[in-house]
């Protein structure tokens, strides 16, 4: 039976990965982007039945609230993706067991995690979804609610590989 033993903690800068990838994650992505798309067609289709009616379109009233559109849907849109570091930096420093060393036991039917102040173990029944990036996997066990392992944690790119291969077979594909 293969087991997994590393230790590893999660420093600011993966905090902040961590917080904006679960961003993306939950962010309704389709639902927001039918809206967007409904929006700015009814301004299109106003703008041109205004056109039709009048025979001109006025910057003001017909194409500048076409650019305010874009921009504050781009504004949103850069908020949620790429929110800046500080607006994180209150909540890691008052959480003590985010900073605490972690260590981590896999095997084929469980996930233990253990600080110096917590101990969690995952069954396959408590985990709801794994997902992965460059250098970390993110462990969900609820859509609020992760634990990340980095690729740090393991001795080389390889073990990582393994790893992720070993979660998707044992835990992903086996639900």
């Amino acid at each position: 039976m293969k087991v997994f033993e590393f230790t590893g903690d999660i420093t600011f800068d993966d905090f902040v990965q961590m917080n904006r990838y679960h961003l993306r994650e939950v962010f309704p992505k389709k639902t927001i982007l039918i809206i967007t798309i409904l929006s700015f067609l009814s301004i299109i289709g106003l703008n041109v039945y205004n056109f039709i009616k009048n025979g001109y379109l006025s910057f003001f009233a017909d194409i500048l609230p076409i650019f305010i559109f874009i921009l504050i849907w781009f504004f949103v849109w850069f908020l949620l993706t790429h929110m800046p570091k500080i607006s994180f930096k209150k909540y890691y420093e008052t959480d003590k067991i985010i900073k605490e060393k972690r260590t981590f036991c896999i095997d084929e039917n469980t996930i233990n995690i253990q600080g110096e102040s917590f101990s969690n173990t995952l069954s396959k029944d408590k985990i709801n979804k794994i997902k992965n990036d460059n250098d970390t996997i993110y462990i969900f066990t609820s859509n609020n609610a992760l634990h990340m392992i980095k690729k740090r944690y393991l001795k080389d790119e390889n073990e990582y590989n393994e790893l992720k291969t070993f979660l998707e077979t044992n835990y992903i594909n086996n639900k």
